[in-house]
């Protein structure tokens, strides 16, 4: 009998997370989440509701959920910190990279915003993009592949993290 990996759902949180903390991605993928209780969280969706009113906000399709899709071919995604992150922007590609290559939607661009910080970036999606995007799905399944989570490094943000307790108590 040919024992075959078990796949993930890949959605844009899984992205992000790889790209922070390999150890929150661990729990995100085997369903071990801590969010609802994260102050960051609920204020980050607050945010969200204040920021997008009148918009068609938080469309899900198939594994990813965009904060707001607009008519005019572009995504905007909403961060609650101040802080750019490389997941973030990750995340927002890997959605126009899954428009593009699972639905078949081009020419699609996306807007990165931080409105507590004021700040916004542009994002369009590269074909060096895309193969970054390609090399993270295959880390993102081998994570999710590993019998435990690999063990957590602590950075500057792990204290604010909704997990904090799972990887440091």
């Amino acid at each position: 009998m040919e024992i075959t990996e078990r796949q993930p759902r890949i959605g844009g949180n899984a992205i992000n997370y790889l790209h922070y903390c390999k150890t929150q991605l661990w729990f995100f993928l085997h369903n071990i989440s801590m969010e609802s209780t994260s102050e960051s969280v609920q204020l980050g969706k607050l945010l969200q509701e204040e920021y997008s009113q009148g918009e068609e906000k938080d469309i899900v399709i198939d594994e990813i959920s965009l904060d707001i899709l607009r008519n005019t071919r572009e995504i905007v995604e909403i961060k609650y910190g101040k802080e750019v992150r490389e997941g973030h922007i990750y995340q927002v590609k890997y959605y126009l990279y899954y428009l593009k290559h699972k639905l078949g939607l081009h020419e699609f661009t996306a807007r990165l915003t931080y409105p507590r910080a004021k700040k916004m970036i542009m994002l369009s999606l590269t074909e060096e993009d895309e193969e970054q995007i390609r090399r993270d799905l295959d880390e993102i399944k081998t994570i999710f592949n590993l019998d435990n989570a690999p063990l957590p490094l602590f950075k500057k943000g792990c204290k604010g993290c909704s997990y904090f307790d799972l990887c440091f108590s």
